[in-house]
């Protein structure tokens, strides 16, 4: 199918054919500003049909300096970000019981 990327009513995308295979890596390159985020954001929504067995993970940030590879900072990232999630559930169950409606946007994202 076709894809197509507005923001801002900014056209960054028109018409155009994603194809993104499996086992494959990819870089963007391009001068700031021209929507290398906002791509990234737009297959992270998953506005390009991507398969729901493919893990997609944006780090806001740029990584800071390390020995471990790119997969391993994602990776860590992503136990950081579930145990803080798993202390936060801890949390609203003792302040607020095991039936919080809180709770089930959280177990969706750990």
């Amino acid at each position: 199918g076709s894809f197509s990327l507005e923001v801002y009513g900014k056209v960054l995308i028109q018409d155009t054919s994603i194809e993104l295979n499996y086992g494959r890596r990819y870089g963007l390159l391009g001068a700031n500003g021209v929507g290398k985020t906002s791509f990234l954001k737009a297959l992270a929504a998953r506005l390009v049909p991507i398969p729901e067995f493919h893990d997609i993970f944006i780090l806001s940030e740029e990584a800071k300096s390390t020995n471990l590879s790119a997969l391993e900072y994602v990776v860590k990232a992503a136990e950081v970000e579930v145990d803080r999630l798993e202390k936060k559930v801890e949390d609203i169950i003792e302040q607020h019981g095991p039936e919080a409606d809180e709770l089930q946007h959280i177990y969706d994202r750990i």
